[in-house]
């Protein structure tokens, strides 16, 4: 494994002898962080007068490994050292504030047409990848009047506010684009709908002989969206992850929507145990219906604190990540909370020198993001009695949570 390409301001450089090592930070490190743009240091050694003096910032880099695109962005920094140059450089997310929009009225519309319409005011319809859920795309109030015009905004600022409207993840993709995908969503990305198939597929890229019954994911249409499961081999990771358990409980969660109105949802059996823990955001959401669903999601996934593991550590690079992924984890050692653990895929940093690549994964409790079992999925041989009483669907992240107790209130 090793870095088979680098192209600079379109010029793609001949490797031997100059690539030292390249670390490449994609997605984020929290469920909570905003938009985080992807960043990239590359150092080139035995460089040379006509290199350097030609160099500038500011231009396209991209990195593939292994023959896959691991880095689509531009140089901003760099610096050299005797002969040695490194060079910083970011996703194009990093660059969304400079494109003013909503400097005209808006009309009340659902999350994913408010998304849309972003994108296209800055004239960047092209890198918008977004993943929504049909099921939850709320409707958001409208934005200023004729007679009031609204305060424009950089397009990067109001991608701030929309994530927190529904709760979504917004980061560079390795391949240049900007991923916009809603936490709700993530349960259903290996179900494909009309609504949420990619817009970018064309339909004489399609498989002729695949059906539209028989497109399970996005990969049957699209192999660039990635497989819903990263499936880890135990043998791959460089130790034991650390668990982690910290107090950052929240259980009364309060919405604001429409015109400055709020509602509050409880989890009552956390209030007995920890008294009131309040905590909120304030949306765009224009109804009463939407507000009280966002409420009763924050504050079902937050109540209790659970063990969770932050980061993995990986011996060798992963072929095809995205943000959003679950990621399959086993063979823990008999003392861990879990026999097996399936988080979500916030982001992960790949560290290349020669044929030594490393790649740490950061993840979320999948209940931070809605992830439980699929009832299609669970065993057929699993009987109810078998079940821990005390476990909600919302918990159930894996199978061992169906048949252990693993609630707070249950070990009060």
């Amino acid at each position: 494994m090793w870095i088979t390409a680098v192209t600079l301001d379109g010029l793609a450089l001949e490797l031997d002898g100059i690539l030292a090592d390249v670390t490449i930070r994609h997605g984020r490190a929290t469920i909570d962080d905003g938009p985080t743009a992807s960043t990239i240091q590359l150092r080139l050694r035995n460089m040379t007068r006509p290199f350097t003096g030609d160099f500038r910032v500011g231009v396209p880099l991209t990195v593939d490994a292994d023959g896959v695109r691991r880095f689509t962005g531009l140089v901003t920094d760099a610096s050299l050292d005797d002969d040695v140059l490194t060079a910083i450089g970011v996703g194009v997310l990093a660059t969304l504030s400079r494109y003013p929009i909503g400097a005209a009225p808006w009309p009340a519309e659902q999350w994913s047409a408010r998304v849309q319409r972003a994108f296209a005011e800055a004239g960047l319809t092209d890198l918008l990848v977004l993943q929504y859920d049909d099921d939850f795309d709320p409707v958001l109030i409208a934005r200023g009047t004729v007679e009031e015009p609204p305060e424009p905004v950089s397009l990067y600022a109001y991608l701030q506010t929309l994530a927190t409207d529904v709760g979504a993840a917004i980061a560079d993709t390795p391949d240049g684009k900007v991923l916009v995908q809603a936490l709700n969503a993530r349960l259903k990305l290996s179900t494909l709908t009309w609504a949420t198939a990619p817009a970018g597929v064309a339909w004489n890229e399609v498989d002729p002989g695949l059906a539209w019954e028989d497109a399970d994911a996005q990969e049957d249409l699209d192999p660039a969206a990635g497989r819903p499961h990263v499936v880890v081999d135990p043998a791959d990771v460089l130790y034991v992850p650390v668990w982690e358990m910290v107090d950052e409980v929240e259980n009364l969660s309060e919405v604001g929507y429409g015109d400055d109105l709020s509602v509050t949802a409880a989890e009552p059996a956390s209030v007995a145990l920890y008294g009131e823990r309040p905590g909120g955001i304030t949306t765009q959401l224009a109804g009463l219906a939407d507000a009280t669903q966002r409420a009763s999601e924050r504050v079902t996934r937050r109540a209790f604190p659970r063990w969770v593991i932050r980061s993995v550590p990986l011996l060798r690079g992963y072929p095809s990540l995205t943000v959003g992924q679950v990621v399959d984890l086993t063979g823990f050692p008999p003392a861990s909370p879990y026999e097996d653990w399936s988080p979500v895929l916030e982001g992960w940093t790949d560290t290349i020198d020669g044929d030594l690549w490393l790649c740490e994964l950061a993840v979320t409790d999948p209940l931070l993001s809605g992830v439980a079992l699929l009832w299609t999925t669970t065993p057929a041989d699993l009987a109810w009695n078998e079940v821990d009483p005390g476990c909600s669907w919302a918990e159930a992240t894996a199978l061992g949570a169906l048949t252990t107790t693993e609630r707070m209130q249950a070990n009060a």
